[in-house]
């Protein structure tokens, strides 16, 4: 078997984020399985828009998108994809007709019904990594970003005499 490039433990640290994004890229696609053998019809990375609507009718795009913490552009792809599959309806804003009001269609809220019964058997899913790996990933991660907000990665690098990651160059 032919070693992976970013298994070399010399590099490994410096491509962290790479192997941050192969995990959620392999959860992902292995969600997506657990998803149709469940009669899930809409992508697994449009589940957090999908969860958030059935529970905030009603409400824009901009909305949607604080509320995910997510760029307008990529929560507009997501519910274009849900309005596509039927799963998600526009309707104008009577306040202000420059915004529209999203919310789930009946299709819609049966998926939803079904995203929330995912969620719960998808527990003992996780906790079972969690047993395996002898760590519980989903404090790890939150952890992990809330100490990269307090400190930002470029303030970890050691002084360097030659650059400063502040300066121009």
């Amino acid at each position: 078997m032919q070693k992976e490039f970013s298994d070399d433990e010399s590099i490994a640290n410096a491509f962290l984020g790479r192997r941050a994004a192969d995990f959620a890229n392999l959860l992902t696609a292995q969600a997506e399985v657990v998803y149709r053998a469940r009669k899930m019809v809409f992508p697994v990375v449009t589940s957090s828009t999908l969860h958030y609507l059935w529970h905030n009718p009603n409400v824009s795009l901009a909305s949607v998108s604080c509320a995910l913490e997510q760029p307008h552009q990529v929560i507009g792809q997501r519910i274009a994809s849900l309005t596509k599959l039927n799963l998600v309806q526009r309707s104008p804003d009577t306040k202000d007709r420059r915004r529209q009001l999203l919310k789930l269609t009946k299709e819609g809220i049966k998926q939803a019904r079904l995203l929330e019964d995912y969620m719960v058997a998808s527990q003992v899913a996780i906790h079972s990594l969690h047993d395996e790996l002898g760590a519980d990933l989903s404090c790890l991660l939150n952890e992990a970003s809330a100490a990269l907000k307090k400190r930002p990665f470029s303030d970890r690098f050691p002084a360097s005499e030659s650059t400063s990651l502040g300066e121009k160059q």
